[in-house]
């Protein structure tokens, strides 16, 4: 790059800078084709295998020697989809992009300012919440990666600042396996932190342990067998949650330890369809007996699957953030099909699965879905009821926690002077 970029706007919370050779929104780097040097790119890992759109091209890169964990999209015609920016307005990717007045405002409540997005991000980050798809060990940092219970605290902060009042959350025996400890030693661990946080902070975290459909079955089984001898009121079934790694490494390969685990009573997840396609969510449905479907987002590739799903009602937990960051099916926010699940009648529950890495939270993710998949509030709070149903509480405990969240929506309601009809 020969010039210095230039901060001169923001747009959706991302700062927009400008130089000569490209514009950078948000750490990612944006170059017209006309003006794109190849000694800039180099092919990354991430590079799309989704349907393209139009003539758009996915790129990790490489400049002056930095690389950048995003994408960069070239145009062939920069004339119509790059307008270049001036000090005062520009069209970026069809969206105006007009120069904030301080780009360091202080940010004001949407109680205040009366803008429609900052009414429903107020809304949404005071709504008590449940959370039925998320990480633990993706809360690790430099001080205590392997401490069980520093990373349940951390799960704690996190559920605090987004109202989550119950949480379902993967952990992963594998993770720990360096430190030298022991299943039932973790188990112990995680399970006291969580009785712990319950008493303190009447927060209420259950756990799923994840029998990795990347390690292979035997460990998986050998997994499942410390599960079994250890059980613990907190931990309450097994999922795979880790990655899609090959075609051939679908749920069904992990069928007899999700069978073993629901003969025992445990519950089971599944995570299917984000890397690879509709046949390996055919898999988690036909093979597993699975209770909840992780991502899914490959299943639009199926009409036949659509209609199952729809059938069926199985919940997905869609994780908006999470799936652009794979970038298999889905390259961005406006792509993402949950507004076609949701149209279709499928049952869709929202998540964040890794926020310290995507850097959205799940009131985040919930203003993603109003920004950029056109839900608006009074659908959102239907997924909140969806993302409550899908739990694993019994029925008797998710009609009381209903009827309280009922309470607060009112409450904001009148607050915000907000037009809600509560489903």
């Amino acid at each position: 790059m020969t010039a210095q970029s230039e901060m001169i706007a923001e747009w959706n919370g991302a700062e927009i800078a400008r130089s000569a050779d490209c514009i950078v929104c948000d750490s990612t780097i944006y170059f017209p084709r006309a003006d794109l040097r190849r000694e800039f790119i180099r092919p990354g890992i991430f590079r799309s295998h989704c349907p393209r759109k139009g003539d758009a091209e996915y790129f990790d890169l490489s400049v002056n020697g930095r690389g950048l964990t995003h994408a960069a999209w070239h145009y062939p015609a920069p004339a119509a989809d790059f307008a270049e920016l001036t000090n005062h307005v520009a069209f970026w990717r069809g969206v105006e992009v007009r120069e904030a007045e301080s780009s360091r405002a202080p940010h004001q409540s949407g109680a205040n300012t009366g803008d429609p997005a900052e009414l429903i991000r107020a809304f949404v980050s005071r709504v008590p919440k449940t959370e039925i798809h998320l990480r633990l060990e993706t809360f690790a940092t430099g001080d205590a990666p392997l401490d069980p219970a520093a990373l349940v605290r951390a799960a704690r902060d996190y559920l605090q600042r987004n109202r989550v009042f119950y949480a379902e959350i993967f952990w992963a025996p594998a993770f720990y396996a360096s430190s030298g400890k022991k299943y039932d030693a973790l188990a112990d661990a995680l399970d006291a932190a969580a009785q712990r946080i319950k008493n303190e902070d009447r927060v209420h975290i259950k756990f799923l342990t994840d029998v990795s459909q990347s390690d292979g079955l035997p460990a998986a089984e050998k997994i499942l067998e410390s599960l079994l001898a250890y059980p613990r009121d907190t931990i309450i079934g097994v999922a795979n949650s880790g990655p899609e790694t090959a075609p051939g490494k679908s749920a069904r390969t992990y069928a007899p330890v999700f069978e073993r685990a629901r003969a025992a009573g445990l519950h089971v997840v599944s995570m299917a369809g984000e890397m690879f396609g509709p046949s390996h969510v055919w898999d988690a449905l036909n093979a597993t007996g699975v209770e909840r479907l992780g991502h899914a987002t490959s299943a639009i590739l199926d009409e036949r699957l659509l209609d199952h799903l729809r059938e069926r009602q199985l919940p997905l937990t869609i994780c908006l953030s999470s799936n652009t960051t794979t970038r298999a099916y889905v390259h961005e926010l406006r792509e993402h099909p949950v507004r076609a699940f949701f149209e279709r009648g499928l049952n869709v529950t929202l998540n964040s699965d890794c926020p310290a890495i995507t850097g959205a939270e799940l009131t985040d993710e919930y203003m993603n879905l109003h920004k950029f998949c056109g839900f608006d509030l009074n659908e959102i709070i239907l997924l909140m009821r969806n993302n409550l149903n899908a739990t694993f509480l019994s029925p008797r405990n998710k009609l009381n926690c209903w009827k309280q969240i009922e309470d607060r929506i009112r409450s904001l309601q009148t607050e915000l002077q907000l037009q809600i009809t509560v489903p």
